[in-house]
Formats: C-alpha cells, structure tokens, sequence
C-alpha cells in the first residue's frame, strides 16, 4: 500500500486543475472543505482548507510530514487526520487539529490505543469518536479528555455509525445468532460503557456466507443503509439477484418489533448495480452510492448514482469510471467527489439536482483527495 502511494505521488507531478465557472460559483454557498492535497512546490501530502470567504485554498499542515484521510467533528471544531511519511515509511497515526486555535496551536497527536482502531466516527453530539479494532471490541474516544474506552467487546463489530441523537450504534456482527460465524448480521448498541451481549439487537439475520457490512442511520433516524456481500446467497431471499446492493430498512422496528425489520428491507441501488460505498444525503432525501468491483481494496472507483429514497428513482452522475471518494455538501445541494486518473487525483463538484456541470472545484493544486465538508462553520 505504501510503496503505491509513493508511485502515486511521482505520478502526481502531472497533474493540475481546471476550472469551472458554474462549479466555482458554488463555492459561495460552502461551508469549509477540508481535503488532502500536494501542492505546487510540495513533496509531501497536506491538509488544506478551502473556505468560501478566502481566495484560494489554506494549507493547515507544513510539509514535514504526509498528512491524509482528514474528518471533522460534528461542531466543526476539530479536524482528526493521519500523520506519517510515505518517503521513509514512518507509520501513520491519528492526530487532532483543534481549529479554535489554528493558527496559533499545531496537531497533537492522539494516545497509541486510538492508532489500533478502525472506521473512527464523530459522534454528531459531543467530540467523542467511536471505533473498532482491539480485541474486536467498540471503543469510544474522547479527543479532549484524552481517553479510550470500550464500549464492548465481541467476535466481530464492524464499521460502527451512530445514530444522529448520540444514543445508539449500529455495528455489522456476527455475534448473533452465535453458529453464524461466517454471518455479518447489522445490530445496534446503546452508545454507553458497560453493555452486554444481551443489550444487542439483531436486526437482519444474514445466511451462511453473507456479509451485511457498512451500515448507518439517515441524518433524520428514520432509516438504516447497509452494503450486502453475499458469496453464496439464499435463493429464497427477495435480493438473491443482487448480491452487492444498497439496502435500507425502517428504522422504528428497533423499538417496536426487531423481528419484523426484515420485512421493511427495501432496495435502494439499481437492479444489478455493485455497489462498494454510499453516503446519506443531510435531508435524508437521497442516497449517493458508488458502482465499482466488489472486494478490490486498492482501487475503490468507479461511477457515482443518486437515489431518490422516497420514489426510487436513480440518477448517474459520473460516467468515467474515475470517481473514488465522495462527500455532501451540508445543504444536500450538491457532491464533492475525487476524480482518480492515472497521472492524478483531482476533486470535482457536481451539482445534485442538476443546477449545474460537474467541474473542477480547484485551481493550482497539482492533486487533492479524499475531500471532507465540514458539517458547519
């Protein structure tokens, strides 16, 4: 992985932004985007920051260092960020910018025990981050305490999403039933310390050698998204036909009957689409996903569909086979995506409801990745 970045990197020299003028004028509309990008005359990845109110883009991170992957917390004050070298192969580890203080204050790096968890998120009601790794467990972290802490332990408790009050955490687990251990069933969890397996609750069942993975509640509670992989599916289920698809399911059977959210499953991506990544819109009114080749870790691209959640219906939006990692913009407006070529990384903009031409959204910036809007100012 390492030793592609580095290629990566050289390949990087070549590339450059164009610009967009209906695509430039919604920068007016931004809350700050926060991306990782080489500069003009940089060597290493930094962090920075386009703000609607600046001329051009603010590098928050020097060039000592590569700096990649940046999140924002859920009141935008901190910017979490991997730190390390792809030159000499210095190990990455998670640090935290506290936006307040910048420019007067640089990153600090989080305790060692936050760099063995994956899938951190924000919670999107205090600057806690949940996450997933040591002895398979869910571990909270609080970033101005300083502290990790296990929420609980278990086989398996992947990609962990909270619910938009604070109070609950959807996993991908195999813990229930407990001889479904090629199973990856979505369960939620009281977002507190000290729960127990009896506090699980199983909302689907998946068949011997079914992945249910990646889920996440709508912004407004009302539903959960998850992935499918199913490598050798039950025919007698209803979406047998799309083993890798986008799926939603109602999210009042958790307190009402568990049992029945199976029967609320809906379909969200097109018939035969492969979906290997998605994201809710802010309203909750669409569904961004992304059609690629299932299980290619290395190269997550492909084209980019919006689904309508209420009618279904499923528009493309990128047509090139390039699109890697997408962002919403906080008014649901429109979609920051990067575009992946073999010289560059480039980040685009597109509108959502077609107001207008997909663009490039910087100038002078030879690459930029993986973007992340702030979700406020």
């Amino acid at each position: 992985m390492k030793k592609r970045t580095v290629s990566l990197l050289v390949l990087l020299c070549l590339g450059i932004f164009t610009g967009d003028v209906s695509a430039q004028e919604q920068k007016s509309k931004m809350s700050p985007l926060y991306m990782a990008a080489l500069g003009e005359n940089s060597r290493t990845w930094s962090i920075v920051m386009l703000d609607p109110s600046a001329d051009g883009p603010e590098r928050l991170t020097d060039d000592k260092f590569d700096e990649i992957s940046p999140t924002v917390s859920a009141d935008g004050r901190y910017l979490m960020f991997l730190r390390g070298s792809f030159a000499d192969d210095t190990p990455l580890t998670y640090h935290l910018l506290d936006l307040e203080c910048h420019p007067d204050c640089d990153p600090t790096p989080l305790t060692d025990e936050v760099n063995e968890l994956a899938d951190l998120r924000w919670s999107p009601v205090a600057p806690v981050l949940v996450g997933w790794g040591k002895d398979n467990a869910l571990w909270l972290v609080d970033v101005e305490e300083n502290t990790v802490e296990k929420i609980i332990g278990g086989k398996w408790n992947a990609y962990p999403a909270w619910s938009p009050d604070g109070e609950m955490i959807v996993v991908s687990s195999d813990v229930v039933p407990p001889d479904s251990t090629l199973s990856d069933d979505i369960q939620v969890i009281p977002a507190q310390l000290g729960v127990d397996a009896s506090d699980r609750i199983n909302l689907t069942y998946s068949g011997l050698f079914t992945e249910e993975i990646r889920p996440s509640f709508s912004p407004d509670g009302s539903s959960i998204a998850y992935l499918t992989q199913n490598i050798m599916g039950d025919e007698a289920d209803p979406f047998y036909d799309n083993p890798n698809a986008l799926i939603t399911i109602e999210a009042d059977c958790i307190d009402d009957a568990p049992d029945a959210c199976l029967d609320s499953r809906l379909l969200m991506s097109k018939d035969g689409h492969t979906v290997i990544d998605y994201a809710w819109s802010p309203d909750s009114q669409y569904i961004a996903y992304l059609v690629g080749f299932p299980f290619d870790t290395q190269n997550r691209k492909g084209d980019l569909y919006i689904v309508d959640v209420e009618s279904g219906d499923v528009e493309q939006i990128t047509e090139d086979e390039t699109t890697g990692a997408f962002t919403w913009s906080p008014d649901s407006s429109a979609l920051v995506y990067e575009r992946i070529t073999d010289s560059s990384y480039d980040v685009y903009i597109a509108s959502a409801t077609g107001d207008f031409k997909p663009g490039a959204l910087l100038e002078g910036f030879r690459a930029s990745a993986t973007p992340c809007w702030s979700p406020r100012y």
